[in-house]
């Protein structure tokens, strides 16, 4: 989430006409940004991800729309945030692999 219910809505009804029928796919979209910088925010990211997959089943894709909302503190053209962003995204896929081999 982060972009804002409204924009992924028309992203998704877009796509619908132009690809595929969407309705009845399981989607679920947030209604904030994570801040995945922010070490509270990123625990409870992973959190609501372990609560999610044990309600509804292995989650196919997450998507982080924009960079921006979904930053927290730090700065964008700084590589060494940069890498502590992407390093957090590839520690998110490892810990939800884990969490759906352990299951």
């Amino acid at each position: 989430g982060g972009e804002g219910r409204r924009g992924i809505m028309r992203r998704l009804a877009a796509y619908s006409q132009a690809k595929e029928e969407l309705s009845g796919s399981p989607i679920f979209i947030s209604n904030r940004g994570a801040r995945v910088l922010e070490d509270d925010e990123y625990e409870a990211l992973i959190a609501e991800i372990q609560i999610l997959e044990a309600q509804k089943g292995k989650l196919g894709m997450i998507i982080f729309d924009t960079l921006n909302r979904n930053w927290g503190s730090g700065n964008e053209n700084s590589t060494e945030d940069m890498t502590r962003f992407i390093g957090r995204l590839d520690n998110l896929v490892h810990r939800v692999r884990l969490i759906m081999t352990n299951s």
